[in-house]
């Protein structure tokens, strides 16, 4: 279904803005680093657009994604998204999926003068069988679309704003997330800086806003 394939675009797009941000001091950024980022927030808000029933139904759940970075003292970067972990973590949205179909199936049953049960019945469909068939369809779909989360290429610290700059690409003055130490082992990303540009950018950019701050955990 249309609305259920903006669910899986909605995802894909927050991880993607993700991906895009990445993430002075006498303490080292050097080493392993992994946090975890509640997406469910931004998710629902970029649905929005799609479907107001469809964002209200996706309002509360909690979908998490798991980074982890490598930053080394040769001023290289990585930043890897636990693609597992993510798919395990929306199937969790079960329960919106159903209260979705069961507001959107009883509008619809309704304006033909029946009941929900008949027109599932009509169907040869149970509402359970329905919302994880379309799971299943949206897992796929996730999988097929999280080819571009994982990032790699260099890094350079002034003060407190880390610039990160992709394979084969420069950095930028106006591009780069302000961080500050919580203590040797936990980074906190504050803010993130971007260049105004195509609306697709900018729309990314505030749905990294939304997630943040990041907490990062060293390994």
């Amino acid at each position: 279904m249309k609305k259920i394939s903006a669910v899986v675009l909605a995802v894909v797009l927050v991880i993607s803005a993700l991906s895009l941000a990445g993430c002075g001091s006498k303490k080292s950024i050097v080493g392993k680093w992994e946090t975890e980022v509640d997406i469910g927030e931004a998710v629902s808000n970029s649905l929005g657009d799609e479907s107001e029933e469809l964002a209200e139904a996706f309002k509360d759940v909690n979908i998490v994604a798991k980074y982890s970075f490598e930053f080394t003292d040769e001023g290289k970067f990585s930043m890897l998204l636990d693609e597992d972990a993510l798919v395990e973590s929306f199937k969790g949205s079960k329960d919106a999926f159903k209260k979705f179909f069961n507001e959107y199936l009883g509008a619809m049953a309704e304006t033909m003068g029946m009941g929900i049960d008949d027109l599932l019945d009509a169907q040869g469909l149970t509402i359970d069988e329905l919302v994880d068939e379309a799971l299943d369809e949206s897992v796929e779909a996730m999988k097929e679309n999280l080819s571009d989360a994982s990032k790699k290429g260099t890094y350079k610290i002034d003060g407190q704003k880390l610039f990160l700059a992709e394979e084969g690409e420069d950095f930028t003055d106006d591009e780069y997330v302000e961080f500050e130490f919580e203590d040797d082992n936990k980074i906190k990303f504050t803010k993130i800086t971007a260049k105004e540009g195509e609306d697709e950018d900018e729309d990314s950019l505030e749905l990294i806003k939304e997630t943040l701050p990041w907490t990062l955990i060293r390994k």
